[in-house]
């Protein structure tokens, strides 16, 4: 996604197209991983000098609540990213706090198998998964 499919995303989801969120929509598009908001205004202040982090949380507020973005709750903290279509989860190693992506949900059939047998619809789930990355293991 560039600049322009960013415009498109913001005004196909009925939001104004702002210099703020094009900024905070290619931080996440251009990060590995999941930021949390301290680490997306640092990188915000690289090309918008006077931003702060009230300006980081109302533009993250209003981008989550038209799912352009998401919140992933990782060990208490909150980090973000760009709302795939497909769902999946993320580990982040203890160590160096890296995290990598995890495509598919194993919990999505006992999802189904749990509505069945309790009559809940089930609307969300989370997920924490820790572990030490390679690079880490290898400095051991």
């Amino acid at each position: 996604m560039d600049i322009l499919s960013s415009e498109t995303l913001l005004k196909e989801k009925g939001l104004k197209t702002t210099k703020q969120r094009l900024i905070l929509l290619k931080v996440l598009l251009d990060a590995p991983m999941p930021l949390n908001a301290d680490m997306i205004l640092e990188k915000m202040k690289l090309s918008l000098a006077g931003c702060n982090l009230s300006t980081v949380y109302r533009n993250m507020e209003i981008l989550l609540n038209r799912d352009v973005i998401h919140e992933i709750t990782i060990d208490q903290k909150s980090y973000y990213a760009i709302n795939q279509s497909q769902h999946g989860h993320y580990i982040q190693c203890v160590r160096c706090k890296e995290m990598t992506r995890i495509e598919g949900c194993p919990l999505e059939s006992y999802e189904r198998e749990l509505e069945n047998k309790t009559g809940y619809k089930v609307i969300k789930h989370r997920v924490e998964l820790f572990g030490i990355c390679k690079k880490c293991a290898k400095n051991c």
